[in-house]
């Protein structure tokens, strides 16, 4: 490297170890790329993390595995599929082409254009499945303990077909894991035909223009089975996906929703929620089971939440012993993409079953949705949690598998190779339960507090807005506009436990309200809450 190089790259480090406050994060040697003004980075240790590629995309930290893939028959103890997990943060998204190298036996790709979103006020986190076969390991092959796993990390705002020579380098230790997420839920599958789609192509050059991201705020109860294991009243931690999916659910919902409460910590609802379900020892939940236990806890402590499902081997709703049942959306004999990303774009919890063949039966699995992504030619990928070990601690990761609809109406997730089927797909929202009862009384009767969405929103000249209230007692309904100040009081009285809606004109008196924003709050007792609602003319 002549000298005019050579003081250019110390002159340019200098500056940004003063103006940016990254000095501490960068490590590693830098280079000259005769194709762009980026800086690559060459790590020097897989000790050292915090690696920052830029102001506004630093990873924290990146963790390489060889998988043991306990779930198969018979298992594969270092399989050739390994599992690499970037935590990260960042002001803006990214689309990451990463590859891999192990150093005099071969090169692959981990992912090309993946949507790396981002929730700002969270550690996010991608886990990324890849095979190993390319750079040499075969099944029953364990990765040299003494060799480092080269990856290569590319990051732009748009799809880049052909990266170039612009990259960040990490050199990480291969540490193997256990994946048993094995659960065998006693769904019947008839005669389910094979999966037999090809895994579809690298995204080499179209953007996202659709998505719903919740990604890291949903969280994801670490399970272990090795420390909460079966007796004592609980069925313990393996097979434990069903409970523990619909405990991230609530836990979300009870973070997100002022009206809805949880009163357990995420491992105390786990356990609640395993034994409504019905669960026996390391056994795991079928559709039935799994949505009826739902249905119970919620009646049981007054929870303002109703369940939607679409599921492939149920034709109706599926009914509890508490007078609530479960609404069936089925639109064919699958769970429709549709369905699916209207619910998540809907503010909706769901979770996901999906099945696969391992050679001599059908197994089972449910996770948690974070996210639907959609990219302008029509590629989809959904976004899950789960725990892929649920035998120690450390195994919970968010995966972002693509999915194609096959010629049966499949919603197929692909991961390089690995094949599953959705079959079924479960939603929850706040409002008052689905009631069976036909007695007015119970109709007319919730279990929580709940302020609907005005509907139509936005609207012209008038709206209807609807509340719940599970107690009788004084009730306010106000309009506001964007300044605190009071438009007009819609309900200002005493009012029993019950369902309700009343309709709101934008012409107050002879007062004609502009067009803009407005709010409505409901106070009832020591509830209230607040929603915004748009004037359009």
């Amino acid at each position: 490297m002549n000298a005019s190089i050579h003081f250019f790259y110390r002159f340019g480090y200098l500056f940004c170890c003063l103006f940016l406050f990254y000095a501490t994060s960068l490590v590693g040697q830098y280079r000259f790329n005769a194709l762009s003004n980026e800086v690559s980075i060459i790590s020097e240790s897989s000790t050292r993390n915090n690696k920052t590629l830029g102001v506004e995309f630093q990873v924290v930290d990146i963790r390489a595995h060889q998988l043991n893939l306990l779930s198969f028959v018979p298992p594969i103890p270092f399989s050739p599929e390994g599992l690499l997990i970037f935590y990260y943060t960042s002001t803006l998204p990214f689309y990451l082409t990463i590859g891999a190298e192990r150093p005099l036996a071969g090169f692959t790709f981990v992912a090309q254009n993946l949507y790396a979103a981002v929730a700002l006020s969270n550690l996010n986190m991608i886990a990324i499945r890849f095979s190993l076969q390319q750079l040499g390991i075969t099944p029953g092959m364990q990765w040299p303990p003494s060799a480092l796993l080269r990856i290569y990390l590319h990051f732009s705002q748009q799809p880049v077909p052909n990266p170039g020579q612009d990259f960040y380098q990490y050199d990480l230790e291969v540490r193997p894991l256990d994946d048993d997420a094995s659960n065998e839920y006693a769904d019947s599958t008839s005669e389910e035909p094979p999966l037999d789609q090809s895994d579809p192509p690298p995204n080499l050059n179209s953007p996202i223009t659709s998505m719903t991201h919740i990604g890291c705020s949903i969280p994801n109860v670490d399970l272990a089975n090795s420390t909460h294991p079966a007796g004592s009243g609980y069925a313990g931690d393996q097979n434990a996906c069903g409970p523990a999916a619909a405990s991230n659910s609530l836990m979300w919902m009870s973070q997100t929703f002022s009206g809805i409460s949880i009163p357990f910590s995420h491992r105390d609802l786990l356990d609640s929620l395993s034994k409504y379900m019905g669960r026996q020892p390391n056994s795991g939940v079928n559709i039935e089971t799994f949505i009826q236990g739902k249905l119970n806890f919620i009646k049981a402590h007054n929870l303002p939440i109703q369940i939607k499902f679409q599921s492939q081997d149920k034709s109706g709703n599926i009914n509890a012993s508490g007078g609530t049942y479960a609404k069936n959306s089925n639109d064919g004999k699958y769970p429709t993409w549709d369905f699916l990303k209207q619910e998540v774009a809907d503010s909706e919890d769901v979770e996901l079953f999906y099945r696969w063949h391992d050679g001599e039966k059908w197994r089972g699995h449910v996770v948690t949705v974070t996210g639907v992504y959609e990219t302008e030619d029509g590629k989809k990928t959904v976004g899950i949690k789960h725990d892929v070990n649920q035998k120690d601690t450390g195994g919970t990761v968010q995966e972002y598998p693509e999915i194609t609809v096959d010629g049966l109406g499949r919603m197929v997730l692909h991961r390089h190779g690995a094949k599953r089927y959705v079959s079924h797909v479960v939603s929850e929202s706040p409002g008052a339960p689905f009631i069976t009862s036909v007695n007015p009384e119970d109709i007319n009767h919730p279990t929580g507090f709940y302020l609907e969405q005005n509907y139509p929103n936005p609207f012209n000249p008038s709206t209807k807005i609807s509340w719940q209230s599970s107690v009788g007692s004084w009730q306010t309904l106000k309009i506001y506009d964007v300044l605190g100040n009071e438009v007009v009081t819609l309900v200002n009285e005493y009012k029993p436990a019950g369902t309700y809606e009343v309709e709101f004109k934008s012409t107050v008196g002879s007062l004609q309200l502009a067009s803009g924003m407005y709010f409505y709050t409901l106070n009832v007792r020591n509830y209230t809450q607040t929603k915004k609602m748009i004037i359009l003319r």
